[in-house]
C-alpha cells in the first residue's frame, strides 16, 4: 500500500473514530448521564471565578443571627418567632438611612402570636417605605392561593413577548403562599423566595421570575432591582427578560445562570440585633451602634443564619450558605449586568466533535507508545481549559462531552492501531523470520512498501 494511501486511510479511520466517541459523549450528555463530571467542574470554575463586582458594595444584608436570637430572648423576652414590632424596628432604621430597598427573606403567612396590633404596627412601617419587597412561596400544592389576593398593592407584573411565542418560558406556579393581609396588602413588591436547587441540592441556576395567576412574580431578587422603578416594563423574547434596560439571558427553562461571587462574608453583613439597637438609640436621640449612611442608597436583604432557623442551602460556594445569598448574589447579577450565558447547543456540539476528531486522529498517527501516554495526559485536561477561557468571555461551555471525547477518541484510535498495524507487524516477522535477517524484518514492518517481489 503506497504512503500516502495509508495516511489517507489513517485519517479516515480517525476521523470515523473520533466522530463516534463524540457522539456517545454528546448522547450521554444530553442524557444527564455525565452529570457526575459536569456539576464539580462548575462548582470549581464558579469557585475560581467568584470575585466581587462594581455592584457587590451596593448591597447590605442584615442576618438575624445565633447571637441575635440569644440577645432578643435574655433582653427583651422575645421568644421566637419574634415579635413583629422587632422587625418594624429593622424597616424604621433602613428607610431613616436611605435605603434603595428593603426585602424581607421571610415568610409571614400566619398572624402574630402577640395579636393584630403588633402586625399593624410591622404594616404602618412596611406603607412608610417606597421600596419594601415581601416574600411569597410559591408551591405545586392547591392548599395554598390560586388567585393574586385582593387588596394587595402588589398584583404583579405584565410581560409583553416579542416575535408571537419565544421559546423561552417562565416557570409556571399553580398556587402560592402570601404574607397575611397586614402585611402583604402596603409592599411595594412581592418577590418569590423559592430557591429551587438541582438534583444534587445545589443551587446553581434561578428562575428570576415565575408566572402565576396571569401576571409575572418576580423572585426576591429581582424583585428588590424592581422595587425603586416606579413603572417596570418587563419584555421575555429569545434573548431572556428584558426589565427596563436590562436583559437577563434565560436558558429554556426560564432560569439564569448564577456568577457567585464568593461565600456569604463578600457582602457586608450586620446583625438584626445590632440594627433594632441603632433604631431605638435613634429614636432617644442617643448615638446608634450602626451609622445610618452604611445603607444610604444601597440594596439591604434581610434572612436567617441562625442554624435553627432551618434557612440554609448548598451553591457551589459552599454546603452551608445563607439563602438570602441566593437571592442577593441574583440582585448583584442584575445590577451588575455581567451575566453568564450558555453556550449555544451547535458550539457545544462542535467544540466536542472537533476534539474527538482531532484526538482520534492524532492517536491514530501515533507510532510510539510514549507519544500515546503524552496525548493522552496532554488531551485530558483540554476541555476544562476551554471551560475556563471562555467562562471570562461570560459564556457557560459545558465541558463532560468533551471529557469523554478527548481520552475515548484516543484509545479507541489506538485500538485501531493495534488491531490492523499490530496484525500486519505480527504477519511479516512471522512469515519472513526464516528468510531474512531481523534488521531487513524491522525495515519491512517499519515501510511495508518494501514488500515487493
Amino acid at each position: 500500500m503506497p504512503e500516502t494511501q495509508r495516511a489517507t486511510s489513517k485519517l479516515l479511520h480517525g476521523i470515523i473514530v473520533g466522530l463516534l466517541s463524540s457522539l456517545a459523549g454528546l448522547c450521554l450528555w444530553h442524557l444527564e448521564l455525565l452529570n457526575w463530571i459536569e456539576r464539580p467542574l462548575w462548582d470549581l470554575r464558579s469557585r475560581f471565578f467568584a470575585s466581587p463586582s462594581a455592584a457587590t458594595d451596593r448591597i447590605r444584608l442584615i442576618f438575624l443571627d445565633q447571637a441575635s436570637l440569644e440577645w432578643g430572648r435574655k433582653t427583651q423576652g422575645w421568644p421566637w418567632p419574634w415579635p413583629r414590632e422587632a422587625y418594624a424596628a429593622i424597616v424604621d432604621f433602613c428607610r431613616r438611612s436611605g435605603a434603595e430597598s428593603l426585602t424581607f427573606d421571610v415568610l409571614f403567612t400566619e398572624q402574630s402570636r402577640d395579636g393584630v396590633e403588633d402586625d399593624l404596627v410591622f404594616r404602618e412601617a412596611i406603607a412608610a417605605f417606597h421600596a419594601f419587597v415581601g416574600a411569597v412561596m410559591p408551591t405545586a400544592e392547591h392548599d395554598g392561593q390560586t388567585a393574586w389576593p385582593e387588596g394587595f398593592r402588589f398584583t404583579g407584573i405584565d410581560v409583553h413577548t416579542n416575535a408571537g411565542q419565544p421559546r423561552i418560558r417562565l416557570p409556571h406556579t399553580v398556587a402560592a403562599y402570601f404574607p397575611v393581609p397586614e402585611i402583604g396588602e402596603p409592599c411595594a413588591v412581592l418577590g418569590s423566595a423559592h430557591a429551587v436547587p438541582d438534583s444534587d441540592n445545589i443551587v446553581r441556576r434561578l428562575a428570576p421570575a415565575v408566572t402565576f395567576d396571569g401576571r409575572m412574580l418576580p423572585s426576591l431578587g429581582l424583585a428588590a432591582a424592581m422595587a425603586p422603578i416606579s413603572d417596570p416594563r418587563c419584555t421575555l423574547s429569545e434573548r431572556g427578560l428584558s426589565i427596563t434596560d436590562t436583559t437577563v439571558p434565560l436558558d429554556r427553562h426560564g432560569r439564569m445562570i448564577m456568577r457567585w461571587r464568593g461565600p456569604y462574608q463578600t457582602y457586608k453583613a450586620v446583625s438584626a440585633q445590632a440594627v433594632i439597637q441603632s433604631e431605638v438609640r435613634l429614636r432617644e436621640n442617643s448615638k446608634p451602634v450602626l451609622d445610618p449612611d452604611e445603607f444610604k442608597g444601597r440594596h439591604v436583604l434581610f434572612g436567617f443564619t441562625a442554624p435553627a432557623l432551618g434557612d440554609l442551602h448548598a451553591t457551589p460556594m459552599g454546603p452551608l450558605q445563607p439563602g438570602v445569598i441566593c437571592h442577593a448574589t441574583m440582585l448583584d447579577n442584575i445590577l451588575a449586568g455581567d451575566f453568564l450565558r450558555d453556550a449555544p447547543l451547535w458550539t457545544v456540539a462542535a467544540w466536542t466533535i472537533l476534539i474527538g476528531i482531532s484526538g482520534a486522529i492524532l492517536g491514530r498517527f501515533c507510532s510510539r507508545p510514549w507519544l500515546a501516554t503524552v496525548l493522552l495526559l496532554c488531551s485530558a485536561p483540554l476541555p476544562s481549559v476551554a471551560g475556563f477561557a471562555v467562562y471570562q468571555a461570560g459564556w457557560w461551555l459545558p465541558v463532560a462531552p468533551a471529557h469523554l471525547a478527548a481520552p475515548a477518541s484516543v484509545v479507541a484510535a489506538l485500538v485501531v492501531n493495534y488491531a490492523l498495524e499490530g496484525r500486519q507487524k505480527r504477519f511479516i516477522k512471522n512469515a519472513f523470520k526464516q528468510y531474512l535477517s531481523p534488521h531487513v524484518i524491522e525495515r519491512l514492518i517499519a515501510d511495508p512498501t518494501q514488500l515487493r517481489l
